[in-house]
């Protein structure tokens, strides 16, 4: 495990990666006593995924079934975290103050309240943990939705370099251009916006995501090691305080402008085929459907493999 910003390593357990203490706990609306639903939930979802993930290179191609759990593990990677808790309280600090300044027209008159206390109550409700933690519940389904949907690469290396962090999604903007600086992901921008997104999946391999209108790969795509040097690179960059790497493993990581990684392992990827993507654009209808749900564990719609990009899924 290596530190942000510092230079040297040390050996930890597996089970102190990573780890945030009572960051998904919430209190029961009636008592105010301490509820771990949320992490029990978090919970379930890894023990289906983990061993997926752990033996990504053996299963290849995924069944639907396989790709769906990794989908939503990976989704709920990426919004786990510190950076989407930051988003989300700037994004209700924003809703609140639009309607402090205009309160008749977000406010429903109600007997015997004032707009002072509905703002109040609204306020309270909203800077909640729980209120917090559904909807991260709520949009983690409607990422899964999006990257389940994507064109799927397993990327191979030949020796265990690649490293991971406890933030270890990384996402490439549609407008970040054909090279840049290795930084942490955007959640402003949102994954359908998006060239590609990749994540760690062992030391020897990479899952490449990209909006290819083509049925995914069904055998492992060889990385070099500037690949892997630039994988590295925004893995490290979107950390939040831990990344790592395998013991006695000096990682490779790139340093200034570096290209996307769809566009030189998949022939004729471009930005061009991203922003006129049919799966793409299907995806979005499918995740922005999803969002207008009342959070649930139905089963889910995606882009289907089979007949591009019409025909759907359900998972």
């Amino acid at each position: 495990m290596r530190r942000v910003g510092l230079s040297d390593s040390r050996s930890i357990g597996i089970r102190d990666a990573g780890v945030r203490k009572n960051f998904y706990r919430r209190e029961r609306p009636d008592s105010g006593t301490a509820i771990y639903d949320v992490e029990w939930s978090l919970g379930q979802a890894e023990t289906a995924a983990l061993s997926l993930v752990s033996n990504l290179s053996a299963r290849w191609p995924l069944n639907l079934d396989d790709k769906g759990k990794i989908g939503q593990f990976f989704a709920l990677q990426h919004l786990r975290g510190v950076a989407f808790r930051q988003w989300h309280e700037d994004h209700v600090a924003s809703v609140l103050d639009e309607i402090r300044a205009n309160p008749e027209a977000a406010l429903k008159p109600h007997p015997g309240r004032t707009t002072t206390d509905g703002i109040e109550e609204l306020t309270v409700t909203m800077t909640s943990d729980t209120y917090r933690l559904t909807k991260m519940l709520k949009l983690v389904r409607c990422v899964g939705i999006v990257f389940t949907s994507m064109h799927w690469s397993l990327v191979e290396f030949h020796r265990g370099r690649l490293a991971t962090s406890d933030h270890p999604v990384v996402v490439w903007p549609l407008g970040g251009g054909t090279s840049r600086k290795p930084s942490a992901n955007d959640l402003q921008a949102g994954v359908t916006e998006s060239l590609e997104v990749f994540m760690p999946a062992g030391p020897t391999h990479l899952l490449l995501m990209t909006w290819r209108d083509q049925k995914s790969i069904g055998t492992s795509v060889h990385g070099r090691g500037r690949h892997l040097a630039t994988a590295n690179a925004f893995v490290v960059a979107n950390a939040d305080t831990q990344w790592f790497h395998e013991p006695d493993i000096d990682p490779w990581i790139a340093r200034g402008r570096r290209p996307p990684l769809g566009p030189e392992l998949l022939a004729g990827y471009d930005l061009s085929e991203a922003s006129g993507s049919h799966r793409r654009a299907r995806a979005a209808e499918l995740a922005n459907a999803e969002a207008r749900r009342d959070l649930s564990n139905d089963p889910v719609e995606v882009v289907s493999e089979d007949a591009l990009p019409a025909s759907t899924d359900r998972i």
